[in-house]
């Protein structure tokens, strides 16, 4: 009987500020290690820089996490190098002349880190078979963000399981909950 990875878990949760989103980055941020591929799925304005950012302030990264959609590319150092890329300004075929392998591998002339891919879905050939997906929808004129959350393989699947029962241990223990379900109520576990 072969080895199968287990199917993909998923998270839905919501935000309804930036510092719902920060507070929902900084509870994924402790389980991260390099080699973690996080691929940010959104339009413009969804959150995905502000995302990295809260997982870079929970790791205490010093200096700011800018956008790296003019420069391409920004590495963060905290415990784990964390490398930002940002595919927003690129053409399909320039993705791979990016240099992006070493970023996935660690090989080559980049160390290996916690890479955050935001407009990965520019080029989903590039994707790793195992991966964190975060999808982020935003409400039209609210500032209502829904997240997607999928882990594919085990390691993600395991991380998408241990952010659910952060944002469960945050909710049982009657912290200011802002974890919400469209309907309003806690996020399911």
């Amino acid at each position: 009987m072969k080895n199968r990875s287990p199917l993909p878990a998923f998270l839905r949760t919501s935000s309804q500020s930036r510092e719902e989103t920060l507070s929902l980055a900084a509870k994924l941020a402790p389980a991260l290690r390099a080699g973690d591929v996080i691929l940010l799925l959104a339009g413009l304005g969804c959150g995905k820089t502000t995302f990295v950012q809260g997982v870079a302030s929970t790791m205490r990264v010093k200096e700011d996490s800018l956008s790296p959609t003019f420069v391409l590319a920004r590495t963060l150092k905290a415990k784990y190098l964390i490398h930002h890329l940002d595919f927003y300004r690129l053409k399909k075929e320039e993705v791979w002349g990016y240099g992006l392998e070493d970023y996935l591998t660690g090989k080559g002339e980049i160390p290996k880190g916690i890479v955050f891919i935001e407009w990965a879905d520019r080029c989903k050939e590039i994707w790793p078979k195992e991966r964190l997906e975060i999808h982020i929808k935003m409400e039209p004129k609210t500032r209502f963000r829904q997240f997607v959350i999928k882990g594919t393989g085990p390691r993600y699947t395991s991380l998408v399981h241990r952010l659910k029962v952060a944002i469960q241990d945050k909710i049982r223990h009657g912290k200011s909950v802002l974890w919400r379900t469209r309907r309003g109520g806690p996020s399911p576990g």
